[in-house]
């Protein structure tokens, strides 16, 4: 028999997020199998999952933090989806610290949010401290846009998903999670693919 024949292809670990109209933020982890969550601890459904991160109540630079984790964590989810052990992360966490000592400091910007585009390159969004409305893009080993406002990237990302349904069959909007969620400010939050429980 092989291992696949039961394999759904959303089992695994998987990272999940909550939020609560704006009372609290937070991350979660948890196994599917079957293509049911898992409750791995004997205790009741709720229960099933792991709070790797929360905030409440959130402020700003908090849905920022709450992407940057959840960029780590489905890594690693998908490092342990792949047959990878605890051992040999720490061991390449403990390699990488030798170079990479510190976060890449960026004064002036909090970050907004990162994801993977329809090119398959991985983006990252930061928005300008000063309430500006200014963004920066940097699309890692393409190119950095400086030039664009909230108003422009929000702009984008409604043409881009336009052209997604118009190839693809129309999905439930709930499968992308909440529609109306912002990002602590009052302005839309411009959240990339986004795994929702």
């Amino acid at each position: 028999m092989n291992s696949f024949d039961d394999l759904f292809p959303d089992d695994g670990f998987r990272v999940i997020r909550h939020d609560m109209d704006g009372l609290e933020i937070s991350l979660h982890v948890g196994l599917y199998v079957g293509g049911e969550l898992q409750n791995v601890f004997d205790s009741a459904p709720e229960d099933a999952t792991v709070e790797i991160w929360s905030r409440s109540p959130p402020q700003h630079d908090d849905y920022g933090a709450r992407q940057r984790v959840r960029l780590v964590a489905e890594a690693i989810c998908r490092f342990l989806n792949a047959g990878g052990t605890w051992d040999e992360l720490l061991e390449v966490q403990n390699r990488m610290q030798l170079v990479a000592q510190g976060p890449i400091s960026i004064d002036g910007w909090r970050y907004m949010d990162g994801y993977v585009d329809t090119e398959g390159n991985f983006t990252h969004v930061f928005l300008a401290d000063d309430n500006s409305g200014r963004v920066v893009r940097w699309v890692e080993g393409e190119f950095i846009d400086t030039d664009l406002t909230l108003h422009d990237l929000a702009a984008e990302m409604e043409e881009d998903d336009q052209e997604v349904h118009s190839q693809q069959e129309v999905r439930d909007p709930s499968d992308f999670g909440p529609q109306s969620e912002t990002d602590g400010t009052g302005l839309p939050a411009l959240l990339g693919p986004d795994t929702e429980g």
